[in-house]
Order: C-alpha cells, then structure tokens, then sequence
C-alpha cells in the first residue's frame, strides 16, 4: 500500500529526527494527528517502530534524504 503525500512529509521529518510535536509544529497538525499519521503509516509499511518504518521508507525512496548541493 503506497503512502499518501502527508504521510510522505510526516515520514519524512520523522526519519530525520524530528519528535511528533515538532512535526505538528511544522506541519500544522496537532501533535495527536501526527501519532494517527505515524500508526496508519507503521500500518501500511508492516513495520513494527517509527526508526524499522524510517529505514524501510529510506531503502525505497533514498532520494528524499539526500542533501542539496550548496553553490
């Protein structure tokens, strides 16, 4: 099952370390939807923790965490 693009972004800022609260600070959610966002996408990925759903998130789109290039 593939991830909706708020999930994506919830994902996302998770991997990067970024705590629920800190997520719904960016994002605009309260921190309760994000802990809805992170069950339905530990769901969705059979992962059993937030850190196995970052790596197996990672291994399939490597691209999203790659820093830009600074000119």
């Amino acid at each position: 099952m593939r991830l909706s693009p708020k999930e994506v972004k919830v994902l996302t800022l998770v991997a990067k370390g970024k705590t629920d609260k800190e997520v719904g600070v960016i994002l605009e959610l309260s921190e309760r939807t994000v802990q809805t966002y992170m069950t339905r996408i530990l769901q969705k990925l059979g992962a059993v923790n937030r850190v196995n759903a970052a790596v197996l998130f990672f291994v399939e789109h490597p691209e999203l965490f790659k820093k830009k290039k600074q000119k």
